[in-house]
């Protein structure tokens, strides 16, 4: 099962240890509620705001990040995006006794590192073989889950104890990710080979596929992140008293089952298409999140996390190599600026529509759904991606 990827090419190592560094010093982003509430002293309601204006700047960054990456290169967008964020976590470590410039970093930090996704993302795409795409991206999966794991125990040492190194920490991390990626991986794609190309979003409407791809994945997304809006809330609703125990073995499971099986599930499905992995990653999160609509009890909280984060690695594992067969090299900067973009709509839409379920039609109604939705953007996938090969 693991002698598939021994023979990967050296870049898909490379990308995996950036990405396990970048994740292990991922320390801020998973306490940056506290980080500004309590040790910025910034009031509940103004730090809603700086979160959603937060994302806000990450989808502009994001945006910038794939149409640059696509105009000049992928390593000018690295290097340059790359340099603004680290820089800007080390000043914030700098000036960590002062809330508001630490404000004004983060708003540019914000901007910077969601640019770096795409061209990241690109820069491998370009020197990777299709044969290897999907290998190549679950290992990379399993890098990110493994760097998270610890990150987060890292923060929450950190948080109460020293914010500069909280800030320094991110900063240097970022940096040797960016470093290996800068200096392993090749740059392929050239703007020169590609003169009459058009450097906006336009001709990626053009593409019927990836626009019902992309369509989809927006709805998936909208339904996975009820695990952080619907699901809490659900099972402090059944389990009043040990509800807020169950959740963190939910969300703990969730992390176990996506290093143990993300390697496994790429083995057993290998010889499945792309777009078959997808359809069934969406039908996986049909099945999760409608057992919840069953939950009287742990045991069944338990099952639809386990069903749905087996969705969750294979949405996550297809998403680019899927991207991959629908663009070709002149558009994949713009088209890797998709995936994050989607990500951060969804996670928007996802609470305002888990609410207005709620309130109209109860738990029940909101799991079921969330079945709904999965349905249809399984049929949208079957149907967007029927003419791809």
């Amino acid at each position: 099962m693991f002698r598939r990827y021994l023979n990967l090419p050296k870049e898909a190592y490379i990308a995996t240890l950036a990405t396990a560094v970048n994740n292990l010093g991922n320390v801020t982003a998973p306490f940056l509620t506290l980080i500004l509430s309590v040790r910025l002293g910034f009031s509940l309601p103004l730090t809603a705001t700086i979160l959603s204006a937060k994302t806000i700047l990450q989808m502009v960054g994001v945006t910038l990040g794939g149409v640059y990456s696509d105009t000049f290169s992928r390593k000018t967008v690295i290097r340059l995006a790359g340099l603004i964020a680290v820089s800007t976590y080390l000043l914030m470590a700098l000036f960590a006794s002062n809330p508001w410039i630490v404000l004004s970093l983060l708003a540019l930090n914000s901007l910077a590192q969601a640019s770096l996704d795409p061209a990241l993302n690109a820069l491998l795409m370009d020197v990777i073989p299709a044969e290897h795409q999907r290998d190549t991206s679950a290992l990379k999966y399993f890098g990110l889950n493994l760097g998270f794991s610890v990150g987060p125990l890292l923060a929450a040492a950190l948080y109460k104890n020293s914010l500069p190194l909280l800030f320094a920490i991110d900063g240097l991390t970022l940096g040797i990710a960016i470093l290996l990626s800068l200096k392993y991986i090749p740059e392929l794609y050239r703007k020169k080979a590609e003169k009459k190309a058009k450097f906006s979003f336009n001709d990626l409407l053009e593409n019927r596929a990836l626009v019902g791809f992309s369509l989809a994945i927006v709805l998936v997304f909208v339904v996975f992140f009820q695990y952080s809006f619907g699901l809490p809330l659900a099972v402090k609703s059944v389990l009043p008293e040990s509800g807020d125990l169950l959740y963190g073995s939910l969300m703990s499971l969730n992390a176990v089952v996506v290093v143990l099986f993300t390697f496994l599930l790429n083995h057993l499905l290998r010889r499945h298409k792309t777009k078959h992995v997808l359809v069934l990653g969406t039908l996986f999160y049909a099945f999760g999140f409608g057992i919840y609509g069953f939950a009287d009890g742990a045991l069944l909280f338990l099952l639809g996390t386990f069903v749905w984060t087996l969705g969750e690695i294979l949405v996550s594992t297809a998403v680019n190599p899927m991207i991959y067969e629908l663009t070709e090299p002149s558009k994949r900067g713009r088209a890797s600026a998709l995936f994050p973009l989607i990500r951060r709509v969804a996670a928007v839409i996802s609470p305002l529509a888990g609410g207005w379920a709620l309130a109209n039609f109860g738990f029940t109604g909101l799991w079921v759904g969330c079945v709904l939705i999965s349905l249809v953007a399984a049929i949208l996938l079957k149907n967007a991606l029927t003419s791809c090969g």
